[in-house]
């Protein structure tokens, strides 16, 4: 009985690693596929209102930009965890329009990501290749290609958190996994209302 039980535990591992290679790959092709599609626009400039919301935004600039971004009403639009990001890229980045484009890139790809896993939990057939779709489709050029609109990324970001949360705390009945959807929720209002 013993010999048996050996190789099955082995199969079961081979399993493992089989579907972990697998997930890998397919998680490659869709990184790689964002980036395939949208990296042109890592050396474009900065664009329409780009100037005006980031380059040139006063409560970014500010020497009490926190307070400015969240306490005031002192931007177009009440977007504090977008404008934060933009404070931050302005730091890192100054007046380099491609680390801003990048950190685009790095959004979208965590969105295909997450659209991905999402529609797995919602157990629709062919999430993966609706996922390989959002990744290449042109609709989402203005948000990927556009820095101001990163608020669209980052609202998507974190509203697909909430979903996936939610999803958990459907199938578990852990309040943890509510608390998070909604504390995710409110991250999505923040950065796109």
């Amino acid at each position: 009985m013993q010999s048996f039980a050996t190789p099955r535990a082995d199969i079961t591992l081979g399993n493992w690693r089989h579907r972990a290679l697998l997930g890998a790959l397919a998680t490659g092709v869709l990184i790689a596929a964002v980036f395939v599609a949208y990296w042109p626009a890592v050396r474009a400039g900065f664009v329409f209102d780009d100037e005006m919301l980031v380059t040139h935004n006063r409560s970014i600039e500010a020497s009490d930009a926190f307070y400015q971004i969240w306490c005031t009403d002192s931007n177009y639009e009440y977007l504090p965890l977008t404008y934060t990001s933009f404070l931050i890229e302005r730091r890192l980045w100054g007046d380099w329009a491609g680390g801003y484009h990048l950190v685009s890139l790095i959004l979208h790809a965590g969105n295909v990501l997450l659209v991905w896993r999402v529609l797995r939990q919602l157990k629709i057939p062919g999430p993966w290749l609706a996922a390989l779709l959002l990744a290449v489709h042109p609709v989402a050029a203005s948000s990927v290609a556009w820095i101001s609109e990163q608020k669209n990324l980052w609202g998507l970001l974190f509203w697909l958190i909430s979903l996936s949360c939610w999803l958990r705390f459907r199938d578990s009945g852990r309040f943890r996994w509510y608390a998070l959807s909604l504390v995710a929720f409110l991250m999505a209002l923040l950065g796109q209302t």
